[in-house]
């Protein structure tokens, strides 16, 4: 019921990661954006369709720390996931080896395609194997920081 209650004062058209502190802000609504940046930290996207994510901007390459492509650019910067996706549903293995550094490209291939390009991206806790974030591994993260 408390998250109805956000979404409705705080940020009724969006999402709680690019909402707003507000006028006159709760001191719970404060406290919990005050750990926007953990949680941003560890959040990264699952390819499905590959529709929403960026290429050069998101975080979705499956590869610890930052979880971005570092390669120069060698595609337009408004590329998206899924103009690395073939007609039937996987990697454009050419494109993406000429795209980008070996270990990147490496890392793109080895996400599953195929099956999931009926699934829309989502965002997913990147410490935890079911992408579902838990205080132990938020935790584990801040001190690492």
């Amino acid at each position: 019921m408390w998250d109805v209650t956000f979404r409705a004062c705080y940020f009724p058209d969006g999402s709680v990661l690019d909402a707003n502190v507000g006028v006159y802000p709760s001191f719970v609504w404060k406290s919990l954006l005050g750990s926007r940046e953990l949680l941003m930290a560890g959040l990264r996207w699952r390819v499905g369709n590959g529709l929403l994510i960026s290429i050069y901007d998101d975080k979705w390459v499956p590869l610890p720390h930052f979880f971005r492509i570092t390669t120069p650019p060698r595609l337009p910067l408004n590329t998206r996931v899924c103009d690395l996706i073939n007609d039937s549903g996987h990697w454009d293995r050419e494109l993406v080896n000429a795209s980008f550094w070996k270990h990147e490209a490496d890392a793109v291939l080895s996400i599953p395609m195929g099956y999931v390009l009926r699934n829309e991206d989502r965002l997913v806790w990147h410490y935890e194997k079911k992408g579902c974030y838990i205080v132990r591994s938020g935790y584990w993260l801040a001190c690492a920081i």
